[in-house]
Parts: C-alpha cells; sequence; structure tokens
C-alpha cells in the first residue's frame, strides 16, 4: 500500500514539474516554429530560447536533409560527413562565418541549433563540429544538448 502512495505521488510531481516548464515557456515568448530545425528566440528580458520545429519529425532520421534545410535557413554552411555510432560528423565550410563574422552570441547559437537539430532523432546523441578555430565559437569537437545548458533554455512541444 505504502509503495503506491509512493509511486502515485512521484508521478504526480513528475506531472507538475511538466506542466509547470511547458507554461514556463509559453510565458517567456516562444513563439511558434514551423520549420524543420531548431531556431532561437529571445523574450522581451534578453533570455536565449531554442524552440523545436513543428515539422522536424518528418526529417529527424534523415541526418542529410537536415543539414541541407539548416543550409537554407542559414548564413553558416554545413557538409555532412559521416554518422559512427551516437555521432554525427559534420564539417563547417565556411568557418570565417562562423568564426569572424557572426560574434559569439550568433556563433553559439548556429553551433546550438546545429546540435539540436542534429540528435533529434533519438539514435543520434552527440555532434562532432570540424572547423577551422577563430576569435567565435570555441574549438572543433564533440557536443551535445547538454553542452548549451547554461546557455539556453530549450522549448518542449506546444
Amino acid at each position: 500500500m505504502n509503495n503506491r502512495i509512493l509511486i502515485a505521488l512521484i508521478l504526480i510531481l513528475i506531472t507538475i514539474k511538466s506542466k509547470s516548464q511547458n507554461k514556463d515557456c509559453a510565458e517567456c515568448g516562444c513563439f511558434s516554429n514551423s520549420s524543420p530545425i531548431w531556431k532561437v528566440e529571445f523574450d522581451k528580458k534578453g533570455t536565449e530560447y531554442l524552440v523545436r520545429g513543428d515539422s522536424i519529425k518528418y526529417y529527424s532520421k534523415n541526418v542529410k536533409l537536415l543539414i541541407e534545410e539548416l543550409n537554407k535557413r542559414k548564413q553558416v554552411k554545413a557538409k555532412f560527413i559521416k554518422i559512427s555510432k551516437s555521432v554525427v560528423y559534420v564539417k563547417i565550410l565556411n568557418t570565417t562565418t562562423l568564426t569572424q563574422k557572426l560574434g559569439t552570441d550568433g556563433a553559439n547559437s548556429y553551433l546550438a541549433i546545429l546540435v539540436f537539430t542534429l540528435t533529434e532523432y533519438s539514435g543520434h546523441k552527440k555532434v562532432y563540429i570540424d572547423f577551422k578555430e577563430g576569435d567565435h565559437g570555441g574549438k572543433p569537437g564533440l557536443r551535445d544538448r547538454s553542452y548549451f545548458k547554461d546557455k539556453f533554455i530549450a522549448c518542449p512541444d506546444k
């Protein structure tokens, strides 16, 4: 009997926490995103949010197609290299745009969008990003969603 009550309380707490996260996201100004990629939005306070693309579910298992969609919408261009185990490997083709022209915030936003978009499919956990190091964007290397947890708030589906 005690186990049932404990399990019921845990489920209630999880439900409340999940609903409050969705509510916070809606109140903070997260907008809809009909594209197949993640995007960055700002609330009135300047807080940065990553918003999931509504149509990403139709593309999420096709990394090459997702990279094409990213390249259509963003100044920085990426090239698919390979997938090995749970890691997607990409190369940034126009490194100067990423590391010199976008600034620190722009470079971080692009890299977060790239990583969140390419790790949408549950089989892909990390992205190895190869580029020539510059003033912005950090160093080339392996990134996952947790890398950006202190920079952005990820908004769940609406």
